[in-house]
């Protein structure tokens, strides 16, 4: 559950960007939920030691 409120609020986050900041750090507007799926899962097995 909790998982599920980060991955919501970083999302929310980001979206609230314009297009340039989302540009200088790389990331489309369309990929949002993707970069953010792809950095909570590093982040879970980094935690978990994998």
């Amino acid at each position: 559950m909790r998982g599920a409120f980060w991955r919501r609020r970083a999302i929310n986050d980001l979206e609230k960007l314009d297009d340039r900041a989302l540009r200088d750090i790389g990331v489309e507007r369309g990929d949002i939920a993707t970069h953010v799926d792809r950095a909570m899962t590093r982040i879970t097995l980094s935690t978990l030691g994998r």
